[in-house]
């Protein structure tokens, strides 16, 4: 089979929607489609439903675990990854703050792990990561949490960028004017901001922010799908989500509308009119199209037959 399927070129594939659309059933066949065809693929779960396991009927869990030749699977857990990331904020503050302003600053850190926002950012510290190590597989399938929480994650790249540099302009600022207080300086000021571990960690965060930020606005790398079933709520949320994803530069190539009924009941025909008005409204993005399975989709042969029904397409 020639590789003319849009899966093939992308390093990175994302697929969202609103709950219960079939997220996972669908990233879970993308994945395997590539790897059927010789491509080394890690599928990865950021939804907390952590659903991919029971679909392959294997236990992921939150290390990279083989599921079949070329296909790899793992399971964020969002809540320990938030938990992680506060203590290696910790962790690093103790190697560079004094004990008095150490204290300081512990109940502020372990308030953040608390507040709005705290789990986005801990996640997106762990897709960072993937985009790092891009070497490691030829694709990439993230099966993400809910519409909603996507926007959040996917939105943050742009704000933490100019967080970490405003961070980064006070930093230089409070060493310029501890340095012009000193009288007699051991070394030079572009010494100290060379050397300063905040300034080091700072600009590291920095790197790996605009890494992210750069891979995520590339369409020649990174796909956004999303999947929706033909039904008025799920193409309302759809709408909103492209918009939003758009003001934020983020591309949306295609979608597949999933759970389509066969038969000639009342709820096939209103399907159809909602197919129609998925295909005029997304016009100019590719559109894939999945049955509603007869059976409950579980195990490596169900997730096949849908592949093989994607990658015809």
């Amino acid at each position: 089979m020639e590789e003319k399927n849009v899966f093939f070129d992308r390093k990175f594939v994302f697929l969202s929607g609103k709950g219960g659309v079939g997220k996972t059933t669908t990233s879970s066949s993308i994945a395997m489609g590539l790897s059927k065809r010789g491509h080394k693929t890690l599928l990865i779960s950021t939804d907390p439903s952590h659903s991919i396991g029971h679909i392959f009927e294997k236990e992921i869990g939150p290390k990279e675990r083989q599921i079949r030749e070329n296909l790899y699977g793992i399971e964020i857990n969002v809540k320990e990854e938030s938990r992680k990331y506060i203590d290696g904020i910790l962790k690093q503050a103790k190697e560079i703050l004094s004990p008095v302003i150490l204290e300081e600053v512990k109940d502020q850190i372990e308030l953040a792990y608390h507040s709005p926002g705290a789990e986005e950012l801990a996640l997106f510290d762990v897709i960072s990561r993937f985009f790092a190590v891009e070497e490691k597989y030829d694709n990439f399938v993230f099966d993400t949490a809910p519409s909603g929480y996507t926007l959040r994650l996917l939105a943050l790249p742009k704000a933490l960028n100019n967080w970490i540099n405003r961070l980064i302009k006070t930093r230089i600022n409070s060493m310029k004017v501890e340095y012009y207080a000193t009288r007699n300086p051991d070394k030079k000021l572009k010494q100290k901001l060379e050397e300063d571990p905040v300034l080091k960690i700072l600009y590291k965060r920095k790197e790996q922010f605009e890494l992210a930020r750069k891979i995520l606005l590339n369409s020649e790398k990174t796909l956004f799908m999303f999947v929706l079933n033909p039904e008025r709520l799920p193409i309302e949320i759809t709408r909103d989500s492209i918009k939003e994803l758009e003001e934020n530069k983020i591309k949306i190539e295609a979608l597949i509308i999933n759970k389509i009924t066969s038969d000639s009941s009342p709820r096939s025909e209103k399907e159809a009119e909602y197919i129609k008005e998925i295909e005029n409204e997304f016009a100019l993005r590719r559109i894939f199209k999945l049955p509603l399975m007869p059976e409950e989709v579980h195990g490596i042969s169900s997730i096949e037959k849908i592949s093989d029904i994607l990658f015809s397409q």
